[in-house]
């Protein structure tokens, strides 16, 4: 363990037995919940002054999943009110377009087809 990275888990949002992470190959990781912190290392050998490629990336994640953001669904009640704010849009656009219209015939201005 020559080259070991310390991560802080502040105790508010890490508890232990509540957290899932994840190290990329050749990593490990070992927990010191009373000082609050995460040892990372690899033992996989690395030049760090070599070209960078995804296969090369090294990756630690650690999220509580509890608190990690879900797929949220539409409910029923937000379908509703988008469908009512599309047919309002649309009886907007065409209780404007007729008064153009209306106002486009009293002027005796004529639309493109010649009525």
């Amino acid at each position: 363990m020559a080259e070991v990275t310390e991560i802080f888990l502040p105790r508010r949002v890490f508890k232990e037995g509540a957290v899932d992470w994840m190290v990329s190959t050749g990593g490990r990781a070992q927990f010191d919940w009373e000082r609050e912190r995460m040892f990372v290392w690899f033992i996989d050998k690395y030049d760090p002054y070599a070209k960078a490629t995804p296969e090369r990336a090294r990756r630690v994640d650690v999220w509580v999943p509890s608190k990690a953001k879900t797929k949220q669904t539409a409910t029923p009640l937000a379908w509703v009110l988008t469908v009512v704010a599309i047919v309002m849009s649309l009886g907007l656009v065409y209780w404007a377009q007729m008064l153009q219209w209306k106002h486009e015939t009293r002027a005796g201005i004529y639309s493109l087809w010649g009525f």
